[in-house]
C-alpha cells in the first residue's frame, strides 16, 4: 500500500492525498492499523478517514484507536462518496457510450441478417 500512496502521490503534485478517496480491503486489524498510519504520516488527517466492516463492533474498535469514523456500510461503501465530477460529464459520456454501442450492435445485426449467418439465428 505504501508504494501505491508514493506513487499515486508523486504522479498528482496538484492533489493531495486527503482530496482523494481510496478504498482498501485488509484481513486484519494489524495491516488497518499499519496502513492508517502510513496515511497519518503522510499527512491524512482523521477526520477524512472513514472506515467500515461486516462487524459493526469491529469497525467502532478501529474509528476508536486511530479516532477516525466508523460510517462505512459494508452493504454499500461507496455510498455518500463526492464523486470528482460535479459537471455530470461522466454521466453524459456514459449515456453517449449507451447510445454508441445500441447503434453498433443494431447495425451489426442488420449486416448478420443479410449474410448466411442470418439464417442460423431463428426470427418470428
Amino acid at each position: 500500500m505504501s508504494e501505491l500512496i508514493g506513487r499515486d502521490s508523486s504522479q498528482a503534485p496538484q492533489t493531495t492525498l486527503s482530496e482523494s478517496a481510496i478504498g482498501c480491503i485488509f484481513r486484519s486489524d494489524d495491516e488497518l492499523d499499519a496502513a492508517v498510519t502510513q496515511l497519518l504520516a503522510l499527512g491524512v488527517t482523521p477526520d477524512t478517514m472513514h472506515v467500515g466492516a461486516s462487524d459493526g463492533q469491529l469497525a467502532q474498535a478501529a474509528a476508536q484507536r486511530h479516532g477516525i469514523h466508523a460510517d462505512v456500510h459494508p452493504d454499500d461503501p461507496l455510498a455518500d462518496i463526492v464523486t470528482l465530477d460535479r459537471n455530470d460529464t461522466a454521466r453524459a459520456a456514459v449515456d453517449r457510450s449507451g447510445i454508441i454501442g445500441a447503434l453498433i450492435g443494431a447495425c451489426a445485426g442488420i449486416a448478420i441478417s443479410f449474410t448466411s449467418v442470418g439464417s442460423l439465428i431463428p426470427v418470428p
